[in-house]
C-alpha cells in the first residue's frame, strides 16, 4: 500500500520480480486489491501458495519491502 498508486504498483512490481526464481511457491494471483483504498492508501495484493508454511516464513523475513504487509491463512482477500 501507497498515498502514490504508481508507487504502490511499483512495489508489488519489485515483489513479483522477487517471487519468481523462488522454488516451492506458486503465485496464484495478484493485482489491485479488492477494496483498493483504504485511509487514503492504494492497496495491491499477491496470493502465493507452497506446500512448506516454512518456505512462505522464510520469504516473507528476505522480502524486506517497504509498505508491504504479509497475512499467512488469511481469512479473506479484501
Amino acid at each position: 500500500s501507497h498515498k502514490n498508486k504508481y508507487k504502490a504498483k511499483e512495489t508489488l512490481d519489485k515483489l513479483q520480480l522477487t517471487l519468481e526464481n523462488v522454488n516451492d511457491v506458486e503465485v496464484i494471483g495478484f493485482g489491485e486489491a479488492p477494496i483498493n483504498k483504504i485511509a487514503n492508501k492504494f492497496r495491491f495484493q499477491v496470493l502465493l501458495r507452497s506446500t512448506s508454511p516454512k518456505t512462505l516464513l522464510e520469504l516473507a523475513q528476505r522480502c524486506k519491502i517497504a509498505n508491504v504487509e504479509i497475512d499467512i491463512d488469511p481469512v479473506s482477500f479484501s
